[in-house]
């Protein structure tokens, strides 16, 4: 970014340059015109090209990165999916509770989900690095009976 600011600023010190020249009558009109024209297409060109980058650079990386502990017992709880949603980017848990994710992708929750409890969704800030802690809240999963019939002999 600084080398292209470097350019363009050289640039213009030569498009000044060239009119001064002009202005004191050193090169004739024809001459002029033909690095004039030059000049401002690089000028134009340059600054295209400067701008181009500038834009493709301004995509802001966001980062999540937090733990995971169960509700009642603050223990962390490992193997925990955490996905970006809206995005196509998602990790596990490691055996400490633990993630870290980095995305330019555009979202606006993070969606945490582990069979036996409930799935939660908090809301992340665009383009920062988010720290979070994390509790999920077991779900109680209770059956009325159980039907057991025995298999067909051969």
């Amino acid at each position: 970014m600084v080398k292209s600011f470097c350019c363009i600023v050289a640039l213009s010190v030569y498009w000044l340059t060239l009119q001064s020249i002009c202005n004191l009558g050193v090169l004739n009109t024809i001459v002029f015109e033909m690095y004039r024209t030059m000049a401002y297409r690089v000028v134009v060109i340059f600054a295209s090209l400067w701008l181009a980058i500038l834009a493709a650079s301004a995509q802001k990386t966001t980062t999540v990165q937090g733990v995971v502990l169960d509700s009642l017992s603050h223990e962390p709880l490992p193997n925990v999916s955490v996905v970006l949603v809206g995005s196509d980017r998602g990790v596990k848990c490691d055996e400490n509770g633990a993630f870290y994710i980095t995305t330019q992708s555009d979202f606006s929750h993070v969606r945490v989900s582990l069979l036996g409890y409930r799935t939660v969704e908090q809301k992340v800030r665009v383009g920062r690095h988010n720290k979070m802690t994390i509790y999920l809240a077991p779900e109680a999963i209770t059956l009325d009976e159980v039907l057991v019939r025995p298999g067909k002999e051969k």
